[in-house]
Formats: structure tokens, C-alpha cells, sequence
């Protein structure tokens, strides 16, 4: 994630709307995240963005004179972590946080944030009730799950309408309602699916998944997890038991910085990475970029490369 331009402006203008109405004796920034479980190599990222975009503002002279201090804390995209963690940076007198990354726990947070009157924005939580709930202080940098349920569903149509499609989740506040967002447009358009079904995330085999996805006669596989490795494994997986399969993700394995939205897609006739992305421009005109990959054929590589991959 490319969090540090956003993030500078970001912490830099709150702040400074925040100064005129009250003194400001110590300026601190939270950034909060999973920074351990299953999804730390995503919070891992967001916590060094905010870190590097911060050093970069206090080595051009901080903020309103003074220097930023940061106070980094762990969510394990958990929400009862996640609660306890913004009740930590509430109890530290952050003026702002960075996070959280989890739609999960940036919904239960966002309301410790609210009562105590700190600003919360998010750089990675897609679902819509993250800020939907009118919460004044609560703000995303990043695109929405309705957005991306019509651009995948709009994929899915315009490319396998005659296939028979698997739609999967990890159970997650994320995947669950991207998931079912994507059922939704695609029922909306007259395309049924062959299978609906959530698989338990962190898995060492996703054989169940699996078998359940060859029972329906699925050739296209769109499946959701916040977990890089989940997704990774249930690719290679489904690779050596449905070797013609076509394997789609979302925004949590490939993300720029302006996305909106995001397909990642493993079709193994083309053997290519394809990430379709729909970008939002400064004048909040929509466009779409299209960026295709040549990547190794054999699966195994390509799941270590989406699990390493920063």
C-alpha cells in the first residue's frame, strides 16, 4: 500500500484544522492494525507507510512547529483487540489514527474514537458501514465494497457468462459482504451461481472448499479472504484438483493506491496475472487501468509469489 503521500496530507490538514481550536502541547498520531495474525503482512504495510510518511513530515519540519510522535498499536484484526487497542491510543491522547485496516475492527473501533472525539481514518477498510454510520470523525482513503461487487460482477458477466461460477468468503465482515455484494449484481444481471459458500479462514487445506466448488460443476472461482495466504493456498489448491479453473480475488491481494476496485485473476490458458483496477481521479472522475502480468506457470510459484508479495 502507498499510504505515505495520502497520509501526510492527511494527518497534516486534520491536524491543522484541529490547531485553531485548541493548543496543541504534543501532536501524537495512532496507527493501528493487525500486526500480528493472519493478516500482519497487510498491517506490517500500513504501519510502515504511516511511520515513513510521518518521518518525512518531521524531517521537513514537523507540524505547526513541533514533531510528530507516533503510537503504534496491535488489533490482530480482532475486535475485541481492536476495541482495547483504541481504548489504548484514546488513553494516550492521539489527535488522530491511522487505521484501522480490517473492516471488522475499524467499525468497532470507529465508535471509541467517536465518543472521545478523535479523527480515525482508514486507508484499507472497504465495507460501506464503515462509514455509513454518520460518524462525523470517521473517514476511508480507500474505494468501497459496492464499488467493487459491480466491477467484479461487471468482469464476470463480460468474460464468463457461459461458465458456472463458485462465489466464496472467508466469513469476514469483508469478504462476506463483498461476496455477497458480487451474488447480488450478478443475480441482478440475470447470472445464477453454482455454489454460495464461506470456507473457515488460516486453513492448511482448503480440500472441503475444494471439493465442494468441483461437486457444482464451478470453473470460475471468485473467492474472498483479508488473508494474502489464504488465497494463495486455495489457488494452488484448486489448480492441482480443477487444472482449467479461473481463479478471481479482490482488493485485499493487489491494491493501488487510488483503487477503487480491484480484480486479481489467475487464468491458467493465459497463464497471466491480470489486476483490473477502477481508479478514482483527483476531479473524481472514474476510469479503468488495465495491467496484465506474464508470471510463471506453474502454481506453486505463483502462490509464493501472491503470499510474499508487498
Amino acid at each position: 500500500m502507498k499510504l505515505n503521500k495520502h497520509i501526510t496530507l492527511l494527518v497534516a490538514s486534520m491536524l491543522a484544522a484541529i490547531a485553531p481550536h485548541q493548543a496543541l502541547a504534543e501532536i501524537a498520531v495512532g496507527i493501528a492494525g493487525p500486526l500480528s495474525g493472519n493478516v500482519a503482512l497487510n498491517g506490517e504495510q500500513q504501519d510502515l507507510g504511516a511511520q515513513r510518511a510521518i518521518l518525512d513530515l518531521n524531517e521537513a519540519g514537523g507540524l505547526l512547529g513541533e514533531q510528530v510522535t507516533i503510537v503504534s498499536v496491535d488489533d490482530a484484526c480482532d475486535v475485541d483487540q481492536a476495541i482495547a487497542a483504541a481504548n489504548q491510543l484514546v488513553a494516550a491522547k492521539v489527535n488522530v489514527v491511522i487505521g484501522h485496516l480490517c473492516s471488522r475492527t475499524s467499525i468497532a473501533a470507529s465508535e471509541v474514537y467517536d465518543a472521545a472525539g478523535i479523527i480515525m481514518i482508514s486507508p484499507a477498510s472497504t465495507n460501506p458501514a464503515v462509514t455509513e454510520r454518520g460518524l462525523p470523525g470517521v473517514f476511508r482513503t480507500i474505494g468501497r465494497d459496492d464499488d467493487q461487487a459491480a466491477v467484479a460482477a461487471t468482469f464476470i458477466m463480460t468474460n464468463f457468462q457461459d461458465r458456472q461460477i463458485a462465489l466464496l468468503h472467508d466469513g469476514d465482515t469483508y469478504g462476506k459482504g463483498l461476496v455477497e455484494g458480487v451474488k447480488a449484481e450478478l443475480n441482478a444481471a440475470g447470472k445464477s451461481e453454482a455454489l454460495f459458500s464461506a470456507f473457515e479462514a488460516d486453513q492448511e487445506s482448503y480440500a472441503d472448499t475444494i471439493e465442494e466448488v468441483s461437486a457444482a460443476g464451478a470453473d470460475v472461482v471468485y473467492a474472498v479472504s483479508n488473508a494474502v495466504n489464504d488465497a494463495a493456498l486455495l489457488t494452488r489448491q484448486l489448480k492441482e484438483k480443477l487444472p482449467n479453473a479461473t481463479m478471481i480475488s479482490a482488493d485485499a491481494m493487489a491494491v493501488d493506491d487510488r483503487a477503487v476496485a480491484a480484480l486479481l485473476v489467475f487464468d491458467p490458458p493465459g497463464s497471466v496475472l491480470k489486476i483490473d483496477c477502477r481508479m478514482n481521479t483527483a476531479n473524481s472522475k472514474v476510469f479503468k487501468l488495465n495491467i496484465t502480468l506474464l508470471i510463471p506457470t506453474d502454481a506453486e510459484i505463483l502462490a509464493e509469489r501472491i503470499a510474499g508479495a508487498i
